[in-house]
């Protein structure tokens, strides 16, 4: 088993390849914004960061957001620094607003298996949001696991299914702050 130190994240950088480079992210994050603003300015929304990956698009988009609205955070993950996550949300931080007769929307990094912001989704349904809406930077071409969200509401790019890091996205813990999207080499697939 290879052990994860701060050279081999190294390695797995330097063998990487960039999938989507910044200048097209800040551009998608502008049509984005551009989107929600035309169909969200009036309703009043919260914004919602799932973290951890959720930091990065949240803050981008959200800065473009020129209507009033609260922000808020949750931290519900199924991956743990793990390639695959297991069937149960960990529930490491809830809402501090209250969600009832009011739009959420939920910002999160990529829209894979689908099965996260499903569940987060629900979460809110069921403690009486108005509409609970999603938006993702990156919608995978991969196949929704089942019960998984099938499509995000709003999405700034889709990509080929392939391990990710940048952005937000982690290997391992790592590279979230990589400001590009750059792809795993199979070498370092762990």
């Amino acid at each position: 088993m290879t052990t994860i130190t701060p050279q081999f994240i190294k390695e797995v950088f330097d063998a990487s390849r960039v999938m989507v480079t910044s200048q097209t992210l800040e551009a998608s994050f502008d049509q984005l914004a551009k989107s929600i603003t035309d169909e969200q300015k009036k309703e009043n929304p919260i914004a919602v960061c799932v973290m951890n990956g959720g930091l990065f698009i949240t803050s981008e988009i959200v800065k473009r957001l020129q209507f009033p609205l609260q922000v808020d955070y949750i931290h519900a993950s199924r991956y743990r620094n793990e390639y695959t996550g297991s069937q149960t949300l960990n529930w490491v931080k809830t809402p501090n607003i209250d969600p009832r007769g009011r739009t959420v929307i939920l910002f999160d990094d990529i829209l894979d298996g689908g099965l996260t912001l499903s569940e987060v989704k629900r979460y809110y349904e069921d403690r009486g949001a108005k509409k609970v809406l999603t938006a993702v930077m990156l919608d995978k071409k991969a196949p929704r696991e089942k019960g998984g969200l099938m499509k995000a509401d709003y999405f700034g790019l889709e990509v080929e299914n392939e391990f990710l890091f940048g952005f937000g996205l982690d290997f391992h813990g790592y590279l979230r702050n990589v400001p590009a999207i750059h792809a795993v080499d199979k070498k370092h697939m762990i």
